[in-house]
């Protein structure tokens, strides 16, 4: 049993004073999270809010928030894709250094652990092969968070402008998805 274990109330019935360990632990949580919200103040005053950023996937704290997100969209609107249009995805991971590659399809990605992928490039490949539509998205990473770099997309082949594609795309799924058509979702949502 560890130390921690004997810190938990024996029953969350009656209510009990905390005890000086269990104090001193709230005391480094407050001290973490008011270090935490003047960070994000400071932050904020910079670069504005931070909630666009987060929305355009600008950053994450590391591989796993964008794995998570990943996966839901693979879940939810790339599983309708998938028999449509071929969808396929891999996120590849270059190693800073030895420029050694770990490329992992969707299928894989709860296999990814976020500890070996601590400097380096990822590169995610969303593939809409029946439409002949590739799109990478590419982040540095450093010390195992995300920072965008930059988006590409091709269509038959051509590297296009990032807008032109993003149309091009929107007219060949158009025909096949629903959410599009009726305006739920938008192109963006698709990438």
């Amino acid at each position: 049993m560890s130390q921690q274990d004997d810190q938990r109330p024996k029953s969350l019935g009656t209510p009990q004073p905390l005890t000086e360990p269990q104090r001193q632990l709230l005391e480094r949580f407050f001290m973490v999270n008011t270090i935490q919200r003047r960070v994000v103040q400071q932050l904020e005053d910079v670069l504005g809010p931070l909630a666009p950023y987060q929305q355009q996937r600008l950053f994450f704290h590391d591989v796993t928030g964008l794995i998570h997100f990943r996966r839901n969209f693979l879940e939810t609107v790339g599983h309708f894709l998938k028999g449509q249009v071929d969808l396929t995805y891999q996120l590849t991971f270059i190693e800073y250094g030895s420029h050694r590659r770990r490329a992992y399809p969707a299928q894989h990605l709860s296999q990814i652990d976020y500890r070996q992928m601590g400097r380096g490039t990822i590169v995610e490949t969303l593939n809409y092969q029946r439409l002949g539509c590739k799109i990478q998205r590419t982040y540095a990473v450093e010390g195992h968070h995300l920072y965008w770099e930059k988006n590409q997309i091709w269509c038959q082949g051509q590297a296009t402008a990032w807008v032109d594609g993003l149309m091009a795309l929107q007219q060949l799924l158009t025909p096949h998805t629903v959410w599009l058509q009726q305006g739920f979702l938008t192109i963006n949502d698709y990438t």
